[in-house]
This record gives structure tokens, C-alpha cells and sequence, in this order.
């Protein structure tokens, strides 16, 4: 009886072990099969992209090297990740909300392209200050419309500017966190040359606590 018992709880563990490195194995190769030999693996840094990308977590990006010579590779709605324009070295991740030859502008926080407003469900506020900078003066020589008219007089806001005429070969990028992101409105727009991957999913995830998420894990990024 007893050693009945003991055979059982054997076997019980054994198939949990089982399970387990079942599913890790499953876990790899799903993993391994996304990413591919073209892939790039990046830690998030920072807040500006919450909720879709939480700070601590490590995604996989399937490298893009070919948008430089054909930047409609490049789907509205993509998150990707770049170089900083400021200093190449840094990378980051963005979603681009603007392609080559749109007019794109926010009101309000709403964001624009070509008069209509954009449907997005994945972005967050946190932030009723709706602050001024220099850093946007750039935009004065990508005014369209009546704004290209008086552009000495052109003041923006972090939620309110443009309308902006996006160049040939280039892609306007914005934070998901609008509030807590340094995106296209400071830096400007990303040249097909600075892309360099399609963020996919997230192979790990570790919190401010370095608590693992395990319900991040394998997570496809959207």
C-alpha cells in the first residue's frame, strides 16, 4: 500500500517535470522560430510604451534591412525599433503613426492623418498639462496649410501641433504613453535608414522588483 503510494507520487512529479520542460521546450522553439537568424533581442528600458510594452520587458525584433530601399515594408500601427537620431548608438522603440506623404497633425491629443482623426485603442494619458517646448521648432519647416503660412508665429504643443507633411523615406513615431515619451514631436522624423527591426513579442519579462512576469512570456506585441 504504502509503496503504492510512493509509486504514485513518483509518477505524479515525474509528469509535472514533464509538463513543465514540455512546455519550456515548446516555449523555445516558438520563440527561436519568430525571431529566426534575422532577429535582434532588446530590453525595454522606460515607460513609453506602456501598456503594450511594459518597462522590464525583453522582446525580439525580426530586423528589417531591406525598409531603406523600400520603406513600404512599413505598416501604420508597427511598433519598431530605431536608432535616436540624436546619438545612433541608443535604440528605440516606437510605433509609427505617419508614412511617407502623409498629413499628419494632434488636436487635442487626437492624432490626424489627412484630416481624419486616427482610431487608436492602445495608447495612454496619465498627464492633463499640455506643456510647450523649444524641441518643436522643427517643425516650422513642415508646415502645411494655413500653419505654412505665418510660420514664425507657429507655437506647438506636446498635444497639439502640425499640420506636418511627412517626407519621402520617412516615418513619424509615437510613444503609446504620450505623456512619458521623446518621439517624432522632439525629435522629428526617422529616415528609413534609422529602422531597423518589427518588434514581435516578448520572450522575458521582469518587474521594477525583479519579480519575473510570467504572463508576459511568448506575449505577441501589438
Amino acid at each position: 500500500m504504502a509503496q503504492d503510494r510512493q509509486t504514485s507520487v513518483i509518477l505524479g512529479l515525474a509528469m509535472t517535470v514533464g509538463v513543465a520542460v514540455a512546455a519550456i521546450i515548446v516555449y523555445v522553439v516558438v520563440v527561436s522560430l519568430d525571431a529566426g537568424s534575422r532577429s535582434l533581442a532588446f530590453k525595454n528600458p522606460s515607460g513609453s510604451m506602456e501598456p503594450s510594452i511594459l518597462m522590464g520587458d525583453y522582446v525580439t525584433a525580426r530586423r528589417l534591412p531591406d525598409v531603406a530601399t523600400n520603406p513600404s515594408l512599413i505598416r501604420r500601427g508597427e511598433i519598431i525599433l530605431h536608432q535616436f537620431p540624436d546619438d545612433t548608438t541608443k535604440r528605440f522603440m516606437k510605433r509609427v503613426i505617419g508614412l511617407p506623404g502623409d498629413t499628419i497633425a494632434m488636436k487635442n491629443g487626437v492624432v490626424f492623418i489627412d484630416n481624419h482623426p486616427l482610431r487608436e485603442t492602445y495608447t495612454l494619458t496619465t498627464d492633463s498639462v499640455d506643456p510647450i517646448s523649444d524641441d518643436f521648432h522643427w517643425q516650422r519647416a513642415y508646415l502645411v496649410g494655413g500653419a505654412r503660412r505665418d510660420t514664425a508665429h507657429y507655437i506647438a504643443s506636446r498635444n497639439n501641433w502640425g499640420p506636418l507633411l511627412v517626407p519621402e523615406n520617412s516615418f513619424f513615431v509615437l510613444g503609446d504613453h504620450r505623456d512619458m515619451s521623446l518621439d517624432s514631436r522632439y525629435f522629428g522624423f526617422l529616415t528609413a535608414h534609422q529602422v531597423l527591426g518589427s518588434i514581435r513579442r516578448v520572450y522575458f519579462s521582469r518587474d521594477s522588483s525583479h519579480h519575473v512576469r510570467w504572463s508576459r512570456f511568448g506575449h505577441l506585441i501589438q
